[in-house]
């Protein structure tokens, strides 16, 4: 769990993307709330994701995820197990969504979904 460690910038999580491409890293769950990351933090942290087949659970809750960020993140977990998302508090639309629509058509696993607090109106 690093939630809340708003100091860790885009190198941190680079290096924490680097962790998570090592063929033994067989990681669980991932809580990244609260980081003040952005559209370039999950890209880079996406291409650690895209190898992590393990992955069930993530948090990106209450960070500053666009709707450009959550297309990245979603061509990232196409491949996982993941049963658990939570992305609340973000900053992504409905145009946003329509790509998180992919993963959740793909993710047959996926058991709960948190989109709290975005700004998500009738269309999405």
């Amino acid at each position: 769990c690093l939630s809340g460690n708003e100091l860790i910038t885009e190198a941190g999580l680079r290096s924490v993307s680097t962790l998570l491409r090592s063929d033994h890293c067989r990681l669980e769950c991932l809580d990244l709330e609260q980081m003040n990351m952005d559209n370039d933090g999950v890209t880079v942290l996406a291409a650690g994701l895209a190898r992590l087949p393990t992955l069930k659970k993530l948090n990106l809750s209450n960070n500053r995820i666009s709707d450009l960020g959550l297309q990245d993140l979603v061509g990232s977990l196409v491949n996982c197990s993941l049963e658990d998302l939570y992305l609340s508090h973000s900053s992504f639309s409905v145009f946003g969504l329509r790509s998180l629509g992919t993963l959740v058509q793909r993710a047959t696993r996926l058991k709960s979904l948190c989109l709290r607090n975005n700004a998500i109106d009738d269309e999405g």
